[in-house]
């Protein structure tokens, strides 16, 4: 599908958004831009993924706040809460407009309204199907340590491709993750980029829940807040997720990221995740 007219390839782009792009600005504003949504941008159920929408969000945040800096300001991300209203599927639309709300003399306050333009016609009619893994149905999470069909199902989306993520740990109403260090997911060299670390939880936060939903269930994040605490310099980073509460809706998951650096771990995130349970009404399984 073509770009709207009034849209230009975005003028900043870097190595990150070039996994997540093409991304394109408002030829009269900076401060909007524009994702034509594809396949590689969706969750197993055919969604906008919601690492895609955050790490386009937490970049044009970050330039409109340095052009509205003084010249020489540097600025890092130190927290980032979104909130997920609706959906996207690939051939939408989807516009974003940043603003400065406050400027102070150590922190900036920005915000980002998302909006989607969807085209109309029998092309865009379709019907989504639940992921079911290969085996029998009776499944439990006691039936293995690892649970391999969720890390299939995960690592299978394009997103989490792209980022490079795997998994050590995955049972129990607990995931840990892993993601190694290359020059696409970092603008300093040795240091990652607040995108892909909020990526990395929200990735690991939502596996640890699906890990307590009977087999075949999937979950779409609802919200995620996280909190950068150090600068993420190193070779790896390792996200552990555990479950806080499995509720019938709502799934609330705690992430703890360190980055590893000469086998050393440091704490430098940490996040709240909050899923949308999918479960087509089966039981649940109980947290260990």
């Amino acid at each position: 599908m073509s770009t709207p007219d009034g849209f230009t390839p975005y003028a900043r782009s870097s190595r990150y958004l070039d996994l997540i792009g093409p991304l394109y600005e408002a030829v009269d504003d900076p401060a909007v831009v524009g994702l034509r949504i594809e396949g590689r941008h969706t969750n197993a159920r055919g969604f906008l993924h919601a690492g895609v929408l955050v790490a386009v969000a937490d970049v044009l945040m970050g330039h409109t706040a340095h052009r509205a800096s003084p010249p020489g300001t540097g600025l890092v991300t130190a927290s980032l809460t979104t909130d997920f209203p609706g959906s996207a599927q690939p051939g939408d639309w989807v516009t974003g407009a940043a603003t400065v709300r406050r400027i102070g003399r150590k922190a900036r306050l920005h915000q980002l309204r998302v909006h989607l333009e969807r085209p109309t016609g029998p092309h865009r009619q379709r019907r989504l199907r639940h992921h079911r893994p290969k085996g029998p149905s009776t499944m439990t999470t006691t039936d293995r340590g690892f649970r391999q069909d969720i890390a299939d199902a995960t690592l299978s989306l394009p997103v989490a491709a792209a980022f490079g993520l795997t998994f050590t740990e995955l049972a129990a109403g607990r995931a840990e993750g892993e993601l190694a260090w290359r020059p696409e997911l970092s603008h300093t060299p040795g240091a990652f980029q607040a995108n892909p670390i909020a990526a990395l939880a929200d990735l690991t936060g939502v596996a640890a829940g699906i890990t307590l939903l009977p087999p075949g269930s999937a979950a779409a994040t609802v919200d995620y807040t996280v909190k950068f605490l150090a600068e993420a310099r190193g070779d790896q980073l390792v996200a552990r997720a555990r479950v806080l509460r499995l509720g019938k809706t709502l799934t609330v998951a705690a992430v703890d990221i360190f980055v590893v650096r000469d086998r050393t771990e440091t704490l430098c995130a940490t996040a709240l995740v909050t899923m949308r349970n999918i479960t087509n009404g089966a039981r649940s399984v109980t947290a260990a």
